[in-house]
Parts: C-alpha cells; sequence; structure tokens
C-alpha cells in the first residue's frame, strides 16, 4: 500500500468518527433490571404513558429515516418498549424528539411500579387511589 491509500484509509476513519458521533440518528437501547416483569402491566404502563403524551399506541417504532423496529409496545412518535433476557428493554431514536430516552423510561418505571402496586393492593384487600400532584405520584391503600 502505498502513501495516498493510507493517507485516504485515514482520512475515511476520521470521517466514520466524526459522523459516528451522538447528533446521528440511529436506534438506541435503555435496559431496566427488574425481575418478573409482566408483560400485560407493561403494555398497560406505555399505554398510560401514550396517553398523557396525546399519542397512541403502536406494534413497531421509527427512526428519523423511517427505519422500522418491531416492540411489545410501542408510543407512536418516540419510543418502544420490549422484554429480553427478563429485562426492560426501552429503545428509539431521540434524533429530532424532544423527549430524551431516559425520560420516556422513567415515565414507563413510574407507570409500571403505580401499576404494580395497585394489583399487590388489590390482591391483598386494599382500594388503591392514586393521585398524581406536579411531578409526584402518590398511591393510597384503603381496607376494604
Amino acid at each position: 500500500m502505498d502513501n495516498e491509500e493510507r493517507a485516504d484509509c485515514r482520512f475515511f476513519n476520521f470521517q466514520i468518527l466524526f459522523f459516528g458521533d451522538g447528533n446521528m440518528s440511529h436506534f438506541r437501547e435503555c435496559k431496566l433490571k427488574l425481575k418478573n416483569v409482566d408483560a400485560g402491566l407493561l403494555t398497560l404502563a406505555v399505554a398510560e404513558v401514550a396517553k398523557a403524551l396525546n399519542r397512541k399506541i403502536v406494534p413497531v417504532i421509527k427512526d428519523y429515516y423511517g427505519r422500522v423496529r418491531e416492540v411489545l409496545v410501542g408510543v407512536d412518535g418516540l419510543y418502544g418498549v420490549d422484554i429480553k433476557d427478563g429485562e426492560i428493554v426501552v429503545v428509539g431514536d431521540e434524533f429530532g424528539k424532544k423527549i430524551k430516552l431516559e425520560e420516556f423510561r422513567d415515565m414507563v418505571v413510574q407507570e409500571y411500579t403505580v401499576l404494580a402496586i395497585r394489583r399487590v393492593l388489590a390482591a391483598r384487600g386494599y382500594n388503591a387511589r392514586v393521585e398524581k400532584l406536579g411531578g409526584k405520584i402518590y398511591v393510597y391503600g384503603v381496607r376494604v
């Protein structure tokens, strides 16, 4: 390989590094280590998040360029959620979105937790009432 070919390779590598920064459109994954994940409850949690954001739930998500990825449940125009190896995986393309992946993940975890607590309270004979004030959610249980 002569010097010109090596120079081209170095330039090409530089271009890959330059264009490979975090500002490109690409799918990212964010994993959560929760045990005994209930897919039905997770779907309900994502539906609650979608409702709060005035969006629909969908079976696929798209990146900025329209490439599709199947998920357990997704929020139209945002992110999706899947279960892999017992972990919840939040996936999507942040490029051009106002809500970041981590923020969406936190919303899903919050809703999933509320639904799980309500289920446990109901199984133990309590009526559960949920109150959302500001950024906090309160779950009250009253013995029936």
